[in-house]
């Protein structure tokens, strides 16, 4: 059993690394030591197994597969019995179903809206369902992947008209990642974590223009929300100093420098982000050549992402002004 112990941790790394291919690679030794061990359908390894490879679906974005195998854990005994009782195997069900939820819920104009409307209000039930579960078990950890998850969706949701208004959809939004950061720095961790920088920095700026292909001029007349705009709108969060930056670009200065030195290791997924917000802040600002390179990087890994995620960086890539896309 201890190898199967050390096969989920492992793979759980892979995971949150989007290194799949390993993450496949070491479910499998997973289940071979399961099945050495006489473990039936009915144990907290088999069913992180089932969750672990439902991830790895989720992380290929195919949706179908992740919701094949979640769906299955809940329709037969025993499995079903360890989902309803176990609280961390409950916090990854329900996490995952919301993001599913979220994904459907925002899949473009080709659903009728009441069915994306009723996807939305889903995928937060899931949300407040697998934060219930985390604190359950006492993981600030768990918690914040959640509050994160939660932010993001109200303001998305919002602003295709699922659930909620964009403007108090976004302050809303931004008390679920603030609290998100602070249960992370809770949690032990002595930075702010990539994916809540990146949902901030992408909130901050969600109100400015989304127009194709702005003239520079016009880029840099946009106003995205400042670290002390946000500041003020939370003024009821006595601890909120301590966690936001300088300037949206010195955090993600900071961050990709840290992957850059080997302090941190992040996802392609995550460093994908992470470009596009150093480009976006930077041409604002008018560091035009730090733009273009962060464009640069961009362009080379999003390569490596699935469709759908590519097909998001793209669209983002076409609302900056073009002449960061000129050769210097």
């Amino acid at each position: 059993m201890q190898h199967a112990l050390a096969a989920l941790g492992e793979a759980s790394v892979w995971r949150r690394l989007d290194d799949l291919g390993a993450a496949r690679q070491t479910l499998a030794q997973l289940r071979r030591s399961l099945k050495q061990a006489g473990s039936g359908e009915s144990g907290y390894l088999d069913c992180m197994e089932q969750i672990l490879s439902a991830w790895v679906a989720w992380g290929q974005r195919e949706a179908g597969q992740a919701e094949a195998i979640l769906q299955g854990m809940r329709s037969a005994e025993p499995r079903a019995a360890v989902v309803r009782h176990h609280p961390r195997i409950r916090f990854e069900w329900h996490n995952l179903m919301a993001l599913i939820d979220r994904a459907r819920a925002l899949a473009g104009q080709g659903p009728a809206l009441a069915l994306r409307r009723q996807s939305a209000l889903c995928a937060l039930d899931h949300f407040g369902r697998a934060l219930e579960a985390a604190f359950e078990f006492g993981s600030f950890d768990a918690a914040q992947q959640v509050a994160a998850n939660v932010g993001m969706a109200i303001w998305l949701f919002a602003g295709e008209g699922l659930h909620g208004h964009p403007e108090p959809a976004g302050q809303e939004a931004l008390r679920w990642l603030l609290l998100s950061e602070y249960l992370c720095r809770a949690s032990g961790s002595g930075g702010i974590s990539a994916w809540n920088a990146i949902y901030l920095m992408r909130i901050a700026r969600g109100a400015c223009s989304r127009q194709d292909e702005p003239s520079l001029a016009e880029f840099r007349q946009y106003q995205p929300l400042s670290p002390a705009d946000v500041t003020k709108s939370g003024s009821a969060m006595p601890w909120l100093d301590a966690l936001l930056p300088d300037s949206w670009l010195a955090l993600v200065d900071a961050l990709l420098g840290a992957q850059q030195r080997g302090d941190s290791r992040f996802s392609l997924l995550q460093r994908c982000g992470l470009w596009l917000e150093q480009a976006w802040y930077a041409a604002h600002a008018g560091k035009l050549a730090l733009a273009s390179g962060s464009l640069a990087r961009l362009q080379h890994e999003s390569a490596s992402l699935p469709y759908s995620d590519r097909a998001f960086f793209q669209e983002s890539i076409a609302r900056l002004p073009q002449v960061l896309l000129q050769p210097a």
